[in-house]
């Protein structure tokens, strides 16, 4: 007798065209598009991120392609939540087409990730998200990528049999492995530039220094500084990532030619698109000599950091300054922004005088206003240039005691300035150093001639 049994047929799987698909907001592209080219380059996951494809929807009727695109195309849809998701008509739109799917497959397609405390009234209470904030935007592209199966943990990657013993061997063989330190460039803004470093190693390494160098743009190379750490050192753990906040207090200038004055942002501006930045980082590893940091560096196009280019480059420069008895006369250039400007004299450790506030020659006022993009010459004087007192007679030096010094000694000018265009800001630049012998008359003036008590 035969067997009429029947065979029930297997289902066959559906072919995706992507792994997984993004619905998203537009005001919160910068960290979408950080997601999709993450999980792309570093694990081929095939995602549809709609500027990847501007190209192939263009002319086509929406109406008709969303369906598709988050209802049948993709293994997963990754719905990216804040309060200008659920406020705007297009996302919307995709929201309600994953939903529809989500509840005819009852699987786990729609995977939301929480930028703030946007609510979508849609989604059970009880559903699981991402908090971006918290995780970030690395944490998140490895979730995703496991996900759609591309990439596991290096422990889940071991060969499916291992016994304690050999794992307990490579664990002592990884355990004696340095510590491998790499950093990429991740953001920038008018403040800084803000790097993210990973060690891949099981031991801990420390970063000792910063750099930042251009091609050729008249920038010297410029130490960097840590931000809220000054010059102190960061320790990245093992196995561990950390974003760092790259910053300098000013920007460096190389000297004109013709002038002898540092080059302003204005001089440079129009240059810096086709320039190239470096960063360099010193990372002490695990197995360096103490004193043998490694170096590590990214090179990247200057215009992504040109806020901060035109905010820490100076705004305003002198030339060097002339100086008879009755004042000091130097030429200053403003660059873009409207300023007020006050001045002292400061003199180095070989002439015993302190350093000095200048007052406007005429008006004897403390401070100078300037126009953005103008020049001027300025007359400084002052009425005493009070000598440091000697410790060991506790009288001020006079004239004749520190005139021999004054040929060895270096002055400089340094420029206290307020920005008038509503920010608040200050700073301060300095003259290039120059012999003091240039003030010598200026000196003779105004440092007393006799000896005076402390």
């Amino acid at each position: 007798m035969s067997d009429t049994s029947s065979e029930v047929p297997t289902a066959e799987p559906i072919e995706r065209k992507w792994d997984v698909c993004f619905s998203y907001a537009g005001e919160d592209r910068k960290n979408v598009e950080k997601v999709a080219n993450k999980v792309k380059r570093t694990w081929n996951v095939d995602v549809f991120y709609d500027r990847n494809y501007e190209n192939d929807l263009w002319g086509k009727d929406l109406d008709k392609e969303l369906p598709k695109i988050f209802g049948d195309d993709g293994r997963y849809c990754v719905v990216f939540i804040s309060k200008d998701y659920v406020a705007k008509e297009w996302p919307r739109v995709e929201l309600k087409i994953v939903l529809l799917r989500a509840m005819k497959e009852k699987t786990a397609y729609l995977l939301p990730v929480r930028f703030d405390d946007a609510e979508l009234d849609e989604l059970p209470h009880s559903i699981v998200y991402f908090p971006f904030q918290k995780k970030g935007w690395r944490r998140l592209a490895a979730e995703i990528a496991a996900k759609v199966g591309k990439y596991k943990p290096w422990w889940q990657r071991l060969p499916g049999v291992i016994t304690i013993t050999s794992a307990a061997i490579l664990l002592v063989a990884v355990m004696l492995l340095p510590s491998r330190t790499n950093f990429e460039i991740a953001d920038a803004n008018e403040n800084g530039v803000k790097v993210h470093v990973s060690n891949k190693g099981p031991k801990a390494s420390q970063l000792v220094g910063f750099r930042l160098k251009f091609k050729d743009l008249p920038i010297k190379d410029t130490p960097m500084k840590v931000a809220g750490l000054g010059w102190a050192q960061r320790k990245i753990g093992a196995f561990r990532g950390a974003d760092v906040f790259l910053t300098v207090d000013t920007l460096a200038m190389r000297l004109k030619p013709a002038t002898s004055s540092p080059y302003l942002y204005r001089d440079i501006a129009n240059r810096i698109a086709g320039d190239t930045a470096t960063i360099e980082i010193d990372v002490r590893e695990s197995d360096d000599p103490p004193a043998s940091p490694s170096h590590r560096l990214q090179s990247f196009p200057a215009r992504r950091i040109d806020p901060f280019i035109k905010k820490k480059a100076p705004n305003l420069s002198l030339m060097p300054p002339e100086a008879n008895q009755d004042h000091i006369k130097v030429h200053v250039l403003n660059g873009s922004r409207p300023v007020e400007i006050g001045f002292e004299l400061s003199f180095d450790e070989k002439l015993p005088i302190r350093e000095a506030p200048l007052l406007m020659t005429g008006t004897n006022a403390t401070t100078l206003r300037l126009a953005a993009n103008s020049e001027s010459d300025v007359l400084l004087n002052t009425w005493e240039l009070p000598t440091q007192c000697d410790p060991l007679t506790s009288l001020q030096p006079k004239y004749d005691d520190i005139k021999p010094f004054i040929p060895a000694a270096i002055a400089v000018l340094k420029v206290r300035i307020r920005y008038l265009d509503g920010t608040g800001e200050t700073s301060q630049v300095t003259s290039e150093p120059f012999p003091a012998q240039v003030l010598l008359p200026f000196i003779e003036k105004r440092v007393t001639q006799n000896e005076l008590d402390c």
